[in-house]
């Protein structure tokens, strides 16, 4: 099944099943956030690497839903606490007029989400 679902990007990953709190900072992140909850009740979270030539993310996602949030008093971050609920693999990326980065995606057969060491990094953010 395909899905075409926003993505907020993150030094970490949730796999389906788990939970995780993940910060998103004010400006571009914030409005993405604020973007996937108008547009639905989903987003996927995908995690990105840095090195020597910038951004990168992996090919794989998972789509979370939250659960809780609250605001950070030290800089307005939003502090969100999402539950995994399935893997999802990235086929393609598109940017629309906010900046935010949605994604056609497949969901993995079975649920499964394939060992981090066969992912490979993708394509680069900025």
């Amino acid at each position: 099944m395909k899905h075409t679902i926003p993505l907020i990007f993150q030094k970490r990953h949730i796999l389906p099943g788990g939970r995780i709190p993940i910060r998103v900072a004010p400006g571009p992140q914030m409005d993405a956030f604020k973007t996937a909850l108008k547009q639905g009740d989903s987003f996927g979270v995908c995690m990105f690497d840095t090195d020597d030539t910038g951004h990168h993310f992996f090919g794989v996602c998972t789509r979370v839903t939250v659960e809780d949030f609250d605001t950070s008093m030290k800089d307005g971050a939003l502090i969100a606490t999402v539950a995994g609920h399935e893997a999802l693999q990235i086929e393609s990326l598109d940017e629309d007029d906010n900046g935010f980065l949605p994604r056609t995606a497949t969901v993995f057969p079975n649920g499964l989400t394939p060992p981090f060491a066969t992912i490979k990094k993708c394509w680069p953010i900025s």
